[in-house]
Parts: structure tokens; C-alpha cells; sequence
């Protein structure tokens, strides 16, 4: 049996979420400020960073995966409804989507007040966000580039 090194729990912040991806070997890149990070992804074969975003005025620290294409605004609406089938299917998260930007995403705010983490909770916190993504991808590029129904793409995914 290997022994195993204890956990190291950490309150979020960027520079504990860089420490903790580097102890995972996970690939990552900070803002031109240092405020912020993007930890190395790709969704439908398309690099696509996880968004580590502090918000620290409010107490909280948001992770982000947006869908790598842009929602054409006529299929915005499409997509919001989609989006809102999937939010009563999905256990922690939410799915949302930028009409300004024609960008539909999938995220999840932490506290970051009285709460701390360690590198399995975060991996497993990535690992949420990239596996829930990667399920929907498909269905959500299908409603917004190929004028599919959400409920029948969304409910076949």
C-alpha cells in the first residue's frame, strides 16, 4: 500500500485554486490581472477552459464551462428553454445563457466565507463541470446550430 499524503483544505481563492491545479498536474493559465484562471479543457473536440472566477465582494468563487460556439440570437430562445430543462434535471449547478453574448454555460458558485476545500473536492468539482458539459454538449449544439426541439434533444441526451 502507497502511503498517501494528507489532504491540504484551503479557503477558495485564486491563488489556492493555482496551487491546488498545480498539485494536480492540471494545465492552467491566469489573467492578464492574476485575478482570474482558466484551467486547460476542450468540449466537442474544442478548446474550452473551465473559468475560475472570484467573487469576492459577495463572498463567493464561480467555476464556468462555456459551450465553445456562439448561440446564433435567433435560437436564443431555443436554448434558454433548454437550458431551463436542463436546470430541473441537474443536481448541483446551473445552466444559463448570455443573449448578449450568445454564449450558453454551465457553472457552479461556491461560498467563500466559513467553507473550505482540498484538492479532491476541487478535482471532483472540475470533474462535475466537465462530465455534465461533455453529457449536454451535443443536445445543446444540436438546439442552437441545427434548430433542434430542446425537450426531444434534451430528454434523448
Amino acid at each position: 500500500m502507497v502511503p498517501t499524503q494528507p489532504s491540504i483544505s484551503f479557503v477558495l481563492s485564486t491563488e489556492n485554486v493555482a496551487a491546488s491545479c498545480a498539485r494536480q498536474g492540471l494545465s492552467y493559465t491566469r489573467s492578464p490581472d492574476g485575478t482570474q484562471l482558466a484551467v486547460g479543457h476542450q468540449v466537442l473536440g474544442v478548446p474550452a477552459p473551465i473559468l475560475c472566477l472570484p467573487w469576492s465582494e459577495r463572498g463567493m468563487y464561480m467555476f464556468a464551462l462555456a459551450l465553445p460556439i456562439v448561440v446564433p440570437g435567433v435560437r436564443a430562445e431555443a436554448v434558454a428553454l433548454a437550458t431551463a430543462i436542463l436546470n430541473s434535471q441537474t443536481l448541483m449547478g446551473a445552466w444559463a445563457i448570455n443573449t448578449d453574448k450568445g454564449e450558453a454555460y454551465f457553472r457552479i458558485t461556491l461560498p467563500t466565507r466559513g467553507v473550505e476545500l482540498n484538492d479532491e473536492g476541487l478535482g471532483f468539482l472540475f470533474h462535475v463541470i466537465a462530465s455534465t458539459m461533455e453529457q449536454f454538449a451535443p443536445a445543446l449544439y444540436r438546439v442552437a446550430r441545427e434548430g433542434a426541439a430542446p425537450g426531444s434533444v434534451i430528454a434523448s441526451a
